[in-house]
């Protein structure tokens, strides 16, 4: 009788199939709930940067397109577009404080909703403000004011879609006035 030799290949096609189950079905835990399958959840991601010489710690959504600071850089011409959204949450925390009458958002052809949260330099109570744009044909500029120049330490802008759309967002500035 000849002796043989292990084939690893076979062996470790064994022990694959005895790892990938013995043919009896699994039964969960008792007193244990199911596990919802994973979504898709937006990732955020925080940035500093510089807004009129402001240092800004900034929290938005992945962008597939464009950067953060092509949202602040005055030019018309660039802009960033989300990965997965259909609002675009931009939360500005000001190291220091910001004062302003007013945002610009200028945005992608879309039925658009923005709302504004300013947290006061001096108050506990935010103020909020908000605008819908209905039935646009070019790219909006959405003009939200403030009643007047706030001092804030906080700002967070939601760029809504209002149709849902595709899960992408263009934002082409955010300008405070």
């Amino acid at each position: 009788m000849k002796p043989t030799r292990p084939r690893p290949f076979l062996m470790l096609a064994l022990l694959c199939a005895a790892i990938a189950g013995c043919g009896k079905s699994e039964k969960p835990v008792p007193g244990t709930a199911p596990v919802p399958a994973a979504t898709a959840v937006p990732v955020n991601l925080t940035e500093i940067i510089s807004i009129d010489g402001v240092l800004v710690d900034v929290t938005h959504p992945k962008f597939d397109l464009g950067q953060l600071l092509d949202l602040f850089d005055g030019k018309r011409e660039t802009m960033a577009r989300t990965e997965n959204a259909t609002t675009a949450v931009i939360d500005l925390a000001f190291q220091g404080t910001k004062k302003a009458a007013g945002v610009d958002v200028i945005t992608g052809t879309m039925d658009v909703g923005l709302k504004v949260t300013l947290t006061l330099a001096d108050k506990a109570e935010p103020l909020v403000f908000s605008k819908a744009m209905i039935h646009q044909t070019t790219e909006p500029t959405v003009s939200l004011e403030f009643g007047g120049v706030q001092e804030f330490k906080r700002a967070k802008v939601e760029v809504t879609n209002l149709n849902g759309g595709d899960g992408h967002i263009h934002i082409y500035e955010v300008k405070f006035k």
